[in-house]
């Protein structure tokens, strides 16, 4: 009689206990699910892209440096690359001997000065010309004997030789016909011509003196026949161009290219 009372209450107790452990495992799972790890927090904004750096300023070219100028000094004036002084420089009759005149002195000086106040001027160059009389190489040995004379009395009145070169063209690059007395009087001159500027060759015929350019004294000869409308004295009857005079006005009526203006290619 007992047992069947303790069966089934020890059957009602462990239907309850297993309602009890299935209910714990049931709370379990659902805290388990309740208590899930939260979601990891969004990753950080990327930082802000550097600003662009600044535009570099324009930047000017800087201006092309002017074009070399010479300075005239007293009577010198500047024709192209040519050095022109009134006046005639005069030599003894089939000499390269400078006559002692005023006129001599004056051109020279002139001339001197002008190299010394123009020291970016760093060539210039002495060239002698003669008419067509006499033989041709008489003609270029006079013409070139009388350009190294000028260029000795400069470097004695306080030029630096370095400055200076001497060429004779003989009857070469004549800047009248040799037709007459007063054209062959014209052919025979000395030219001075600029040749370079701060040690940079300077091109024939160009305009450096801005007004006040070069410096060239004609080469005159002793006495007579000359071309008095030219400023030049010549010397008469002398052989191949006597005298060395360039016309202070550099007459290059007939003149090929290069005989007055620009001087002759070296």
């Amino acid at each position: 009689m007992l047992r069947k009372v303790l069966y089934p209450v020890a059957a009602v107790a462990a239907l309850g206990l297993a309602f009890s452990f299935n209910g714990c495992s049931c709370n379990a799972d659902a805290g388990m699910q309740t208590a899930k790890a939260p979601e990891p927090p969004p990753p950080p904004a990327p930082p802000p892209a550097p600003a662009p750096a600044p535009a570099p300023a324009a930047t000017q070219e800087p201006p092309p440096a002017a074009p070399p100028h010479l300075v005239s000094v007293g009577k010198a004036q500047l024709e192209g690359d040519q050095v022109k002084i009134p006046g005639a420089i005069e030599y003894d009759v089939d000499k390269a001997t400078i006559k002692a005149t005023k006129t001599n002195d004056e051109i020279l000086n002139t001339l001197a000065e002008f190299i010394k106040q123009n020291p970016s001027m760093t060539k210039l160059a002495i060239e002698g010309y003669t008419d067509n009389s006499g033989k041709p190489d008489h003609n270029q040995t006079l013409s070139q004997a009388r350009a190294e004379s000028v260029v000795k009395w400069l470097t004695d009145h306080g030029v630096d030789k370095s400055k200076l070169d001497a060429h004779g063209y003989g009857a070469d690059h004549p800047v009248a016909a040799n037709d007459s007395a007063a054209h062959k009087a014209q052919n025979r001159r000395t030219e001075f011509h600029v040749r370079e500027i701060n040690g940079k060759q300077v091109t024939a015929g160009s305009d450096i003196g801005g007004g006040a350019g070069n410096a060239s004294a004609n080469a005159g000869g002793s006495t007579g026949g000359g071309d008095t409308g030219a400023a030049t004295t010549t010397t008469a009857g002398t052989p191949a161009g006597g005298t060395a005079s360039a016309a202070p006005g550099g007459s290059s009526k007939g003149a090929p290219k290069g005989a007055m203006g620009g001087g002759p290619k070296h």
